[in-house]
This record gives structure tokens, C-alpha cells and sequence, in this order.
């Protein structure tokens, strides 16, 4: 967002991956590839339940940094907190492709 202005061109890569299959475009998941404690999976939650009710805190630090950016509306409506099946179908779809 920082470096925006300085290019002739800037693409949002999820509005791209919504446009070109119509489904959501996942940036990041927490996965394993071996079975998870569930202490551990219990304190993953905890801090994505934490995180998620504290996104307003963000919200005069990132309004300071981009102040032509809508940082609430984007940490409420444009990021997908839970991988749904929608989402899930495009995160697979972007592996097969």
C-alpha cells in the first residue's frame, strides 16, 4: 500500500482471482503436514480468536501509516478469517493450476 503511487499499474491479486474464477483467493492458512497436539491447536485458536476481536486496536496505527486506505473495511469485509468451501475450492483450484 506504501509503494502504490510509485507504479503505473497495481492489480489486487484476489479482486484478479474473483474476476478470473469467481471464487475467494486464500494469501495464508495455518496448516500442518502431522498430527497437531491439541494444546497447541487450543492456544492457535485462542490467538486467532484474539486477533480477530482486536482489529480495531490496529486501526489508529494503520490509519496514521495509510491514511487513504479504509482499514476498516478491509479487516472487516474483505479478509475471510474461516476457509469456507468456497474457499477452499479456490485454494485448490490455484494448486491444480
Amino acid at each position: 500500500m506504501r509503494y502504490k503511487s510509485q507504479f503505473t499499474y497495481c492489480y489486487d491479486l484476489a479482486e484478479c482471482w474473483k474476476e478470473l474464477t469467481g471464487l475467494p483467493f486464500v494469501f495464508a492458512a495455518w496448516v500442518s503436514n502431522k498430527i497437531i497436539d491439541d494444546r497447541i491447536i487450543q492456544k492457535l485458536e485462542s490467538a486467532f480468536h484474539y486477533g480477530v476481536s482486536h482489529r480495531e486496536d490496529l486501526f489508529p496505527i494503520l490509519a496514521t501509516e495509510y491514511p487513504e486506505f479504509n482499514i476498516s473495511q478491509y479487516l472487516h469485509e474483505r479478509i475471510l478469517y474461516k476457509i469456507d468451501s468456497k474457499a477452499q475450492e479456490g485454494l485448490q483450484l490455484f494448486l491444480k493450476r
